[in-house]
């Protein structure tokens, strides 16, 4: 909010260095602190974030089998405390994007590659089970707007948020 937070009195040794210390307030707000010398504009920023390391992680399952469009895929995973116990009745909260891509080049010939973007094709929640596990169902889509002579494939990724009951 640009207040001075604190002032410190430095002296410079013989290369034109100095080095101090100082105290961020731990009152204070989060984001970007300043350090300037006296009369100069330009100084040093420095982000400053509260952190809270997490209680527990998700595992998914090995995929060890070939898909195919059009059929559905279940993808199982847990929630897991690193403590060890199961993170049971936790909201699970994801999305599952299609990026297409296009290995072999020599297939558009003297034509440019179309251009392609990742696409959201599903999205929703579920819960854990007592023993912290959860299953993710959707169906992998083809992008009906690119041409099956130039051999697309397709890679599907699934972001998952876990929220346990607790609020974390």
């Amino acid at each position: 909010n640009n207040e001075v937070i604190q002032k410190v009195s430095l002296s410079t040794n013989e290369f034109g260095s100095f080095t101090g210390s100082f105290d961020i307030p731990e009152e204070g707000l989060n984001g970007r602190y300043q350090i300037k010398k006296q009369g100069d504009w330009n100084g040093v920023a420095i982000q400053v974030e509260e952190y809270k390391r997490p209680n527990f992680y998700i595992k998914y399952d090995t995929l060890n089998q070939s898909y195919t469009l059009g059929k559905p895929i279940a993808v199982k995973g847990k929630a897991v405390a690193y403590a060890g116990s199961n993170i049971s009745d936790a909201e699970v909260t994801y999305t599952v994007k299609r990026s297409t891509y296009f290995p072999y080049v020599w297939r558009a010939g003297r034509n440019p590659m179309p251009y392609t973007t990742t696409v959201a094709i599903a999205e929703g929640t579920t819960t854990t089970a007592a023993d912290g596990s959860f299953s993710i169902t959707f169906i992998p889509k083809e992008d009906a707007t690119v041409n099956k002579a130039l051999w697309p494939v397709y890679s599907y990724t699934i972001n998952s948020k876990i929220t346990d009951i607790t609020g974390e």
